[in-house]
């Protein structure tokens, strides 16, 4: 018991003989983690800032679009003015053809007076008869032409509309998101924070 008091007052001893009072360090300092009602508010944010930027994407792709049609629409009526010469052309090569070509060749066996005459003839309408099929390959290659220009500039439009339709939901999206965002910050447990937070995380 003696040996007990004996230690305690040493202990006691020892203390005084200290420099300064012993005093527990404090545990360190963290920054406050925001609430979830925040974090939420924020994330929110970034959304819209991704959505105005899709946005900007898709005008920018409508308007590439629109530009093609015009142009697409420009040449087709530059083929049409062209190839409506053509067709009438055309026409006359089949009424040629088809009305005209069996008498033409009976009246040349017939009337030939020579064989050198003969092949003379044939020559001249075989080479008339090139040029006819050549109006006709060319009547049907602009034709072919107008055709699928007129598909693609209908595709061309299909896909204008699905891009403007898909900018009006993408529009909806965005104010949708702004005002849940207005009213997460009204409802916020300091409004005023929470708004300075949103900004600087969109800037």
């Amino acid at each position: 018991m003696r040996r007990l008091a004996l230690f305690a007052v040493a202990v006691v001893f020892l203390m005084l003989l200290l420099p300064g009072k012993i005093v527990p360090t404090p545990p360190p300092v963290y920054a406050e983690p925001l609430s979830e009602t925040t974090r939420q508010l924020l994330e929110k944010g970034l959304s819209v800032v991704e959505i105005d930027r899709e946005i900007d994407r898709i005008a920018g792709l409508r308007e590439e679009t629109e530009k093609s049609i015009a142009q697409n629409e420009t040449k087709l009526a530059e083929r049409q003015l062209a190839i409506a010469a053509q067709r009438e052309k055309a026409g006359r090569v089949l009424r040629a053809y088809y009305m005209g070509q069996k008498e033409a060749m009976l009246g040349v066996l017939v009337n030939f007076k020579s064989l050198a005459g003969l092949l003379r003839s044939w020559d001249l309408m075989d080479t008339i008869f090139e040029a006819d099929r050549r109006t006709l390959a060319d009547f049907n290659r602009e034709y072919e032409e107008i055709r699928k220009g007129q598909e693609r500039l209908k595709k061309d439009k299909d896909e204008l509309s699905r891009v403007a339709a898909d900018l009006e939901r993408q529009r909806d999206r965005v104010a949708a998101l702004q005002a849940e965002i207005q009213n997460a910050i009204d409802g916020s447990e300091d409004p005023a924070l929470a708004r300075k937070q949103l900004e600087e995380m969109q800037s």
